[in-house]
């Protein structure tokens, strides 16, 4: 089986990782992105340099494959969606997300934000409609109260990481009997944004605990717009008050490191964590 790995930060070094121990080893590589020295030297150890494309968009990609005999291109995460490549090969990619269900870019924070109890990741046929094609891996965990994007992301890569190299000795072996990725059963996610981040559910208190736990750990957290400022929020918790009439969110309590805030639901939250730390909060000041 010739196959060739491309991706995104960590994604291909996950596979190579897991194939370690089979006879399987990718032509060469390729990272559509720059990565930092540190994770660079780990593709070091697996992949000479001469075998390694760093840099690339869907036209130069191409072209770099050109030169070798390749029947399978592996995708773990290039954000750029693929046209001309799925006339030269046939593509597997990796989602991180249960499909039919969370078709899309971000599905990480949006289902943490959701709710969902479980969540998983895929291994399925690459086609032109968005996170379609057959699917031939897929692996589901449980979703732990408070966990955050990266939480979730570092548990699904383990599951990649210890069932991707047996996966692919077996689909090699033509082994492996797909299952359909119905249209009809399928949900989507939008793309996230900056902005996107700002709370503003004050509707349902757990979903604003969801919403700040999950983007703790991203580059855009949740935050708050008051008095002029954007005050990120890295931390909230469950109150234990309850209010029978609220026209509109509000501080309740503010102590050193943390205010309550009084959803519109009448349950109360504890926000804490603050950039900057020096907001000041005042009792009955609206959000």
């Amino acid at each position: 089986m010739r196959f060739v790995i491309v991706g995104n930060n960590d994604g291909p070094l996950t596979l190579l990782q897991s194939l370690q121990g089979t006879n399987l080893s990718p032509v060469v590589i390729g990272l559509q992105k720059n990565v930092d020295s540190q994770l660079l030297e780990q593709y070091e150890q697996y992949v000479s340099s001469d075998r390694l494309l760093v840099g690339f968009n869907q036209a130069k990609l191409a072209d770099w494959l050109a030169g070798y005999s390749i029947t399978y291109l592996i995708n773990c995460f290039c954000n750029f969606k693929f046209t001309t490549l799925l006339d030269r090969y046939q593509v597997l990619n990796v989602h991180l997300a249960p499909l039919p269900r969370y078709r899309g870019r971000h599905p990480l924070p949006w289902a943490l934000i959701n709710g969902e109890k479980t969540f998983g990741i895929t291994i399925h046929q690459m086609t032109n409609e968005i996170d379609g094609g057959d699917i031939y891996w897929q692996k589901e965990i449980p979703i732990v109260e408070a966990m955050s994007v990266q939480d979730l992301r570092t548990n699904l890569m383990e599951q990649l990481r210890a069932g991707f190299g047996t996966f692919l000795t077996d689909f090699a072996a033509d082994s492996i009997t797909s299952q359909p990725n119905n249209d009809q059963e399928a949900t989507y996610v939008a793309r996230r944004y900056p902005q996107d981040s700002e709370l503003t559910e004050w509707h349902d208190r757990d979903l604003i605990i969801r919403k700040v736990m999950a983007l703790r750990s991203t580059n855009d957290p949740a935050f708050l717009s008051i008095n002029d400022q954007t005050v990120k929020v890295h931390r909230a918790s469950w109150g234990s008050r309850v209010y029978v009439g609220v026209a509109a969110p509000f501080v309740s309590q503010v102590q050193t490191e943390q205010v309550e805030i009084v959803c519109q639901d009448g349950q109360t939250v504890w926000l804490s964590n603050f950039e900057p730390e020096s907001i000041s909060f005042s009792i009955n000041q609206r959000i």
